[in-house]
């Protein structure tokens, strides 16, 4: 988790972390993920431009907020882009709402496609509204092949990448109440009066596109979602590397018109979701999960948070509402898609460490088990005394395993296919390096530990310090073999982990004290070993290491062990 902090991602719930490696679609919002979050208004298409602005500041749930002595607008993408736009051309917000008190606002619904300001104004009441061009143009009172010849116009702009809100007014009468309801309120925006188009522009982020890359190598489907126009959609998905044919793409609309199995049959090729809502989301989640995908959904908005919490990762940008954030099983502090890729990165590497770790304690518990068993079966005395098996422990068990948390992700991680959401820690590998090859060694420490004792003429305390050594010595070796279960030791990074050297390090200096420092032989029941002794330990611990690197080059080769 502090891996996944220190690139930019915020882990809200511990097991996430580990849920990461295991990600196989990651369905991505357009807008502050896969591009900068940062919208212009790039041009306005209307007769009267002042009426055009007015429109964009009015319909429009942006607020100004004063910082540092200056004036910023505060709010969702779009509408802070709208209010920017308006404060640019000359206007004042306050001003103008001294002018026309606003009456209610109609806040913006996915299902409606707009947002409608009632005002009140000194003759009459008007209301001002914005959003999707075809929804504006369908409620406007233009003749239809006004309206046809304004489709091709957004259209031809939708398809340079632009997104863009129509804008529309319409007089109401003063002498009649407002109704109090957004129902009722939404019967009244029909009639309306065209007033233009304005075309926002969102530059895509520098780093997205890499990102997206070593995603798509690591085995990842990754989907873009968007409200946009399904032209704009295509246009900004081409230039990402998103497969934009006529079955790559979908828009709300067509989803809407599918049964839940049809979408589970089709949802596959899908890469590019337009005009989608966080209806729409949940769908997805839902026919992915049955499908058997471990799915990431961002989401930002309060809307989102019921798509958050039903898939596997959640995860919410950092400029998001707090209501997204706490259903998010992760944050991304800078908003971006790259923050998103090194948090899976992450999660990989850290399933990898756990079973890494898990495999470095089992093969030296397995020992001592087999160990304690044999002197059970051969009426001997013990091979390894309790207190050494708590020093063996605390030598090649507490800071070395430990060490491994600090193992960084293997070179071509991102290039492998995502965990199945059900692989085991131990997997055939893991089980052959702990009980085939464990069974191996530790039949051989037996039978020499026999041979010692029958025929050696050692005191048993020699014989003890003896298999006290042999127990310790392969471990704190062989954990440089487990650094990669993927790679050859000659190809593994051996010094990339400070944490694992020292602990490895300060692991061999505790067994040395506790053969050769008279106060630890005394608590420990040990004795000094000869120079010889130790170099057939030394040479005990590198046949073990040899067969697990016999193992992992079989299972790296794909032949059966």
């Amino acid at each position: 988790s502090q891996k996944i902090f220190r690139r930019r991602g915020l882990v809200m719930r511990l097991a996430a972390a580990e849920t990461l490696g295991s990600t196989s679609v990651i369905c991505a919002d357009k807008t502050g993920t896969l591009t900068h979050g940062q919208m212009r208004v790039e041009e306005i298409l209307a007769p009267d431009r002042g009426r055009a602005l007015l429109c964009m500041a009015l319909a429009n749930e942006a607020v100004i907020e004063e910082k540092d002595g200056k004036k910023i607008a505060r709010g969702e993408a779009t509408d802070k882009a709208k209010l920017e736009e308006f404060l640019r051309g000359g206007g004042n917000l306050e001003k103008t709402l001294a002018d026309l008190p606003r009456l209610a606002l109609l806040q913006f619904d996915p299902g409606r496609k707009y947002l409608a300001s009632f005002h009140e104004d000194k003759k009459s009441a008007r209301v001002f509204v914005s959003g999707a061009p075809e929804r504006i143009l369908e409620l406007s009172n233009l003749p239809a092949a006004k309206k046809t010849e304004l489709t091709k116009t957004f259209e031809n702009l939708s398809a340079r990448g632009f997104r863009l809100i129509g804008l529309a007014e319409k007089p109401l009468s003063k002498t009649s109440k407002l109704p109090e309801k957004a129902d009722s309120q939404a019967k009244l925006i029909r009639d309306l009066d065209y007033l233009g188009l304005a075309a926002i522009r969102d530059p895509i982020r520098e780093d997205v596109r890499e990102a997206l890359a070593v995603t798509r190598r690591a085995g990842i489907r990754v989907i873009m979602i968007t409200g946009d126009h399904a032209l704009t959609a295509r246009a900004i998905g081409q230039e990402l590397g998103f497969a934009a044919g006529p079955a790559a793409l979908i828009t709300g609309a067509e989803l809407d018109e599918m049964s839940d199995d049809d979408l589970r049959g089709r949802v596959g090729p899908f890469e590019i979701v337009a005009r989608a809502t966080p209806a729409h989301k949940m769908r997805i989640i839902d026919a992915w999960q049955k499908l058997g995908a471990v799915i990431a959904m961002t989401g930002d908005g309060v809307n989102d948070a019921p798509a958050l919490k039903a898939a596997n990762i959640g995860v919410a940008v950092g400029s998001g509402t707090d209501v997204a954030k706490e259903s998010a099983d992760l944050i991304l502090l800078d908003d971006g898609f790259g923050a998103m890729t090194a948090a899976v990165e992450e999660g990989r590497a850290g399933f990898a460490n756990i079973r890494k770790a898990t495999i470095t304690v089992m093969s030296n518990a397995f020992t001592e088990i087999m160990l304690i068993l044999s002197s059970l079966i051969f009426f001997t005395p013990l091979p390894i005394t309790a207190v050494q098996i708590l020093w063996v422990n605390l030598a090649e068990d507490a800071l070395p395993v430990l060490a491994l948390a600090f193992e960084p992700p293997e070179a071509g991680v991102m290039n492998r296919k995502p965990l199945g959401r059900q692989e085991p820690i131990l997997d055939r590998e893991a089980k052959i390096i702990i009980f085939a090859v464990g069974l191996v060694m530790d039949a051989m420490l037996a039978g020499i530990f026999l041979w010692l004792l029958k025929f050696s003429g050692w005191p048993i305390t020699k014989i003890q310090t003896f298999v006290f050594v042999a127990t310790a010595v392969p471990t704190l070796i062989n954990i440089f073999a487990f650094k990669s279960l993927r790679q050859p030791l000659l190809r593994t990074n051996l010094l990339n982990n400070r944490f694992l050297l020292l602990a490895v390090a300060v692991g061999f200096g505790l067994m040395i004290g506790a053969v050769y420092l008279p106060p630890l032989n005394d608590f420990l029941g040990t004795t000094a070993l000869p120079g010889a002794v130790l170099a057939g330990i030394l040479a005990f611990a590198l046949v073990k290491l040899a067969l697990v690197e016999f193992t992992k080059w079989r299972f790296r080769i794909k032949m059966p062990a």
